[in-house]
This record gives structure tokens, C-alpha cells and sequence, in this order.
């Protein structure tokens, strides 16, 4: 018996939203394999994709994300609903001949990542290397100062401006610029970074995180899932426990051994051979953060950082004279100084 599905894509993958989808990918499961079919989609609401459902003669619609109106209107007509399900359609279809697809596929299993051999979109070539001169070389902000901005026309930075009409950086600062202009639309962090992958038509999201915020990174894994093909790396990777003397010429025994140290050289390095188009980092510590961000070909962006006296809020800082004055005290160690 046949039985066929019915999968909204976007972007080669399960779309987050039947309402957001570009393509109808039809899959018939029959004994011999897989046939599949496709119908365009034109910013389709509801109405359109049950009526569509009907049309097509689907048994079961596949999809990520679906409101209980949504799934109401379909299971109304004699259609099964199967959602939760986050993965590339090759996937899906894989999954669908070998009768393991299921209510939650992609979200609660690693899913197979796919190489692509195509160049990315949005990698940034390297910047000018400015370090060799001095630090006097470039008028401080105004601001800074304590005076108002003079705006443009005015800057005294306006003569560092680099123009980039279509480039790389022009398309990055384009995207959800509507998400950032629209003040009666409040995104959360993680939305914006969700709205700005999509709108660059990213697929592969890495995720470099610290073993200490493993949780919301898990988390933020399953949301991100819905849209993307994501590729977690936690920051212990491939690192071992060092084997060196401490400070007093003792060389460490497997009693004695410190944790193991972290590893964003190899994090970058798993990172860069998935192809991420974007990095998202996770609560990396200071030190680890700069040396993954400078070793990763793809884009790099903070979502949570990690502050283990604030919760994870570092912004606290400025505002306590507590913590500020902490700050101001401190001084670089005799080791650190040769003193």
C-alpha cells in the first residue's frame, strides 16, 4: 500500500512553519522506494495548504512547528499530523523509506550532516592589519568624551568609514533590519539570531559551548534545530589531561591532574570542517572566546555569555559599584610582569 507525505520545505529543510514554506515535497513510500514530487508554494496561509493537502491526496503531513487551529484543520479532513520534526528534507525522505520517521525526528537525535562542497555566503576576507601602529593613531568617540554626538557629518571617526556598497558586510548589516527598525515588535536575542540566519538563507549553525552551560545550549540546540542543521561542540573537545610539572617541579599524576583544559583551536577546527555558515557561542570563557573567534572561518556571534558571580549577566557590573571597584583593583600578578 501507498502511503504518501506531504513535507513543507524552506531552504532545503522542514519548514518551521507550514505557512512559511516555499515547496510541497510529496514523498510516496512504496515497496520498491521512495517517489518524490514537488508543488511551488506562494506564501500560502492555512486555508491554502489544507485545501493543497486534499488536492494532492496526502496521508500524513510532516512539519516542524504547527498551531492546535492548524493541526485541528488538518486531522479534520482525514490527514495525520506528524510534527515536531526537524531535519533536511534528503533526510526526511531517508527516514521515510526506512519507516523510522517519527513525531520529534531531528529534535531528539543527532541528525546526519550533510557536506557540502559549494562555498559559503557571508565569510567575511581578512581585515586590514592595523596592530603595528599606535594607539594615538585614531580620534577617540566623542562620546566617550562626555559630549553629545555630532552625528555624521560631524564624526571624527568619519574618515575610517569603509564603503562597501553590496558587499559582504552591507548584506549582513541588510538582513532583519526590518526586525531592528520595528520598536512594537520586542525580539529576545535568540529570535534575532533565528530571523538573521534565515534571512542570509543559512543552513549549518555551529554551536560552541562551555561544559558548564551545557543545559541552555541543549536548549537553545532544540530551538535552532527547527530551522537549521546544527552542529554542537562543547568546549572539552578533543582536549586531554595535560601532562606538565606545577610550580613546584611536580609532574601530575592521574590523581593529581587539573580538569581537562578547554579547546577552541579544536572546536574551530571541528566548526570548520562542518562548513558552519554561522558560529554561535555559548558561555566560552574569556581567552577561549577570542582565540575560537579568530581560528573560525564562518562568522561568530555571542548568544549567552557566562559570568558565574552575576548569572550570567556581566552587564551587572557597570552598575555596582561593588563589582567596579573589584575591577579597579586589580593588578597584574609578579609572574605576569617578570617583577
Amino acid at each position: 500500500m501507498t502511503m504518501r507525505y506531504a513535507l513543507p520545505i524552506l531552504n532545503g529543510r522542514i519548514a518551521p512553519r507550514p505557512t512559511s514554506a516555499d515547496t510541497l515535497l510529496l514523498v510516496d513510500r512504496e515497496s520498491a522506494g521512495c517517489h518524490t514530487d514537488e508543488v511551488p508554494l506562494e506564501e500560502p496561509n492555512m486555508i491554502d495548504v489544507v485545501a493543497l493537502l486534499q488536492e494532492c491526496g496526502a496521508d500524513v503531513f510532516v512539519c516542524c512547528g504547527i498551531d492546535r487551529s492548524g493541526r485541528r484543520e488538518i486531522t479534520g479532513v482525514g490527514i495525520e499530523v506528524m510534527e515536531n520534526v526537524a531535519c533536511s528534507a534528503s533526510e526526511a525522505i531517508a527516514a521515510i523509506g526506512d519507516q523510522r520517521l517519527r513525531s520529534g525526528f531531528g529534535l531528539y537525535q543527532d541528525a546526519v550532516v550533510s557536506r557540502r562542497g559549494a562555498a559559503k555566503s557571508g565569510v567575511p576576507p581578512a581585515a586590514d592589519d592595523d596592530r603595528g601602529r599606535t594607539p594615538g593613531h585614531v580620534a577617540e568617540c566623542l562620546v566617550f568624551g562626555g559630549k553629545t554626538c555630532p552625528g555624521a557629518d560631524q564624526c571624527p571617526l568619519g574618515g575610517m568609514a569603509v564603503a562597501d556598497e553590496g558587499g559582504w558586510a552591507q548584506t549582513m548589516l541588510d538582513a532583519t533590519l526590518d526586525v531592528v527598525l520595528e520598536k512594537e515588535r520586542q525580539l529576545c536575542r535568540l529570535s534575532e539570531v533565528v530571523y538573521f540566519c534565515l534571512e542570509m538563507k543559512y543552513r549549518t549553525i555551529g554551536i560552541a559551548f562551555c561544559s558548564d552551560l551545557e543545559e541552555p545550549a541543549r536548549i537553545a540546540a532544540t530551538v535552532l534545530k527547527r530551522f537549521f542543521t546544527v552542529i554542537g561542540v562543547c568546549c572539552k573537545t578533543g582536549a586531554g589531561h595535560p601532562q606538565r610539572p606545577d610550580r613546584s617541579g611536580t609532574v601530575l599524576g592521574p590523581e593529581t591532574e587539573p580538569p581537562r583544559p578547554c579547546n577552541p583551536l579544536g572546536q574551530a577546527r571541528v566548526l570548520n570542517r562542518a562548513r558552519c555558515d554561522l558560529v554561535i557561542v555559548i558561555g566560552l570563557c574569556v581567552r577561549a572566546d577570542c582565540v575560537l573567534t579568530k581560528a573560525c572561518k564562518a562568522p561568530v556571534t555571542t548568544l549567552f555569555v557566562k559570568d558565574r558571580v552575576l548569572a550570567n549577566n556581566p552587564i551587572g557590573a557597570v552598575y555596582s559599584s561593588r563589582y567596579l571597584k573589584e575591577t579597579l583593583r586589580a593588578r597584574p600578578s609578579p609572574d605576569e610582569t617578570g617583577l
